[in-house]
């Protein structure tokens, strides 16, 4: 028998799909330390779980202006229903520097608080090599990738 909590839905079913997710999930308390992560994170970041839990997402980002602008910008707690994505500069646990597609919002209790912020991203590299090799090709239509 699975556990459902108060909405009815499973806990496994929920967990599941999170780790579906194809996109890099970081979930972080409010003051920016990472609490959860998903199997996408450790592919594109190289961070297990154990070694990202704890940390600042500051680690995250390709440079302590990415972190700062992005914070300045997407992580306050008055943020609502962000619509839009952005685009920013992320490192990986070996270095590399990339960008990544990201949707960020803050997640409130019941009461209209902010309890953390929820990180979704997706890493552009395959993208844009496509978009490269398409355009070293010369093709007349758009790669979709």
């Amino acid at each position: 028998m699975k556990f459902l909590n108060s909405t009815g839905l499973s806990v496994d079913l929920l967990q599941n799909v999170f780790q579906a997710i194809p996109e890099a999930v970081i979930i972080a308390d409010p003051d920016l330390k990472i609490i959860s992560t998903n199997r996408a994170f450790e592919q594109i970041f190289g961070w297990s779980g154990m070694e990202s839990d704890g940390q600042l997402t500051a680690k995250l980002f390709g440079s302590d202006q990415a972190f700062n602008a992005t914070v300045e910008k997407y992580y306050h707690p008055d943020l609502n229903d962000l619509e839009e994505y952005f685009i920013t500069e992320y490192k990986r646990k070996n270095g590399d520097k990339f960008q990544g597609r990201t949707v960020a919002n803050a997640m409130k209790n019941e009461r209209g608080e902010t309890i953390g912020f929820i990180t979704i991203v997706r890493d552009l590299t395959p993208i844009d090599c496509e978009y490269h090799i398409c355009k070293y090709r010369k093709l007349a239509r758009p790669c979709i990738a």
